[in-house]
């Protein structure tokens, strides 16, 4: 906290921390039903929605007005999935979207062109050359090769794929009454389950755990769709291939869309002094708090400028302007009570098909009949 006390010297800040990531929203939810609450705190996309409606959080639009701080400060879809009934309760502090890896050593080796660095690839651009890399080896993962590896589940790539064939998970994206996973939904569910089996361009789980890491990193897949935080957890200490970054691809009529999940930094209702927490939540979202955790921790942040002027310069030099240009059509999932638990549940049932135990068609079924469940029982709640 050197950067806070040499900027704000008069506000003294007692910091608490959890443990790890994992136990983060339960030692915050005690603290809240121990009526303890810290005066800010990070808040975990799951369950901000919740904590929002429940009247814990303060709005920021009095603060926001008198610092002359915009909300165009921040990326749209961070900023807006904290926006209820026309206020703000939170600034987002990460900046994450789905990125397309590939591997480029592969790509020269096939002599294949490598993904466009335009935003042009639809659907059918993807599996053709997912098909034009992969080398199976019958009974022999290690001496195999596969054109592409899916991070499959919400909210990332399931998502990104049902929005980007015009699907619905939903009956509303603010407040919805039931889980609807359409036909155009079970479509583009269907198409990411027939990557792995039908086209057999993507590694099974046997398969996976037969190489004994990711197949990715490993060096032995072509092409990665997954979240951008896998640029810092897996990706930034790989020396022995030349990795890069491509847009994910447009749906089939060339839809663009991508499902994203955003933390958030928000002022607890009951702070002790409510200026000095905004003080303390801006910094952390948009100055120097912002830019330390960028720098350390290589994450992209959800204010526009810090994004660009450290994460965009941060090593390793890929093509980071693609996260950049995919902000503008990336958004979280829904905004009302229980998303937490819906997603948890919808991501199991949905999760069956992608591992071979049961159809899609099957799979959505039970995911509508329970997502749906899920959002009943918190609107009654």
């Amino acid at each position: 906290m050197e950067a806070w006390a040499q900027k704000y010297p008069k506000i003294t800040v007692e910091q608490d921390f959890t443990a790890n990531a994992s136990t983060h929203t339960t030692s915050l939810k005690a603290q809240l039903a121990g009526g303890t609450p810290p005066d800010v705190a990070q808040v975990e996309y799951q369950w901000s929605v919740d904590f929002a409606l429940d009247g814990l959080f303060l709005p920021l639009d009095d603060h926001m007005r008198r610092a002359r701080v915009s909300a165009d400060e921040f990326f749209p879809g961070g900023v807006e999935y904290l926006r209820l009934n026309n206020k703000y309760y939170a600034f987002p502090i990460t900046g994450h979207g789905p990125l397309l890896y590939y591997n480029r050593d592969l790509f020269q080796k096939a002599n294949v062109p490598p993904p466009p660095t335009a935003h042009t690839w639809k659907w059918a651009d993807l599996l053709t050359t997912a098909q034009r890399l992969t080398r199976r080896v019958a009974g022999s993962p290690q001496e195999s090769q596969w054109g592409l590896m899916a991070s499959y589940g919400l909210p990332y790539l399931t998502a990104s794929a049902i929005w980007q064939n015009k699907g619905a998970m939903t009956d509303a994206r603010e407040n919805p009454s039931r889980t609807t996973l359409d036909a155009k939904a079970q479509e583009a569910i269907q198409w990411l389950v027939d990557l792995r089996y039908r086209h057999q361009a993507i590694p099974t789980a046997e398969e996976e755990r037969a190489l004994g890491g990711q197949p990715f990193v490993l060096g032995k897949v072509a092409m990665w769709w997954a979240p951008s935080f896998v640029t810092y957890t897996a990706l930034a200490p790989v020396k022995n291939f030349w990795w890069d970054i491509s847009f994910v691809p447009r749906g089939p009529d060339g839809t663009a869309a991508a499902g994203t999940a955003t933390n958030h930094i928000s002022i607890l209702r009951g702070a002790k002094n409510p200026d000095a927490a905004w003080t303390l939540a801006y910094f952390f979202a948009a100055e120097e708090g912002a830019r330390l955790r960028a720098q350390i921790q290589n994450i992209p942040p959800g204010h526009k400028r810090v994004f660009e002027e450290v994460w965009m310069k941060a090593e390793p030099p890929v093509r980071r302007q693609v996260l950049k240009e995919t902000h503008p059509f990336a958004k979280d999932l829904w905004k009302g009570r229980g998303f937490g638990d819906w997603q948890a549940e919808v991501n199991k049932i949905l999760g069956a098909p992608w591992n071979g135990k049961t159809s899609v068609a099957a799979a959505v079924q039970e995911a509508v009949q329970q997502g749906t469940r899920i959002i009943q029982e918190n609107r009654r709640a």
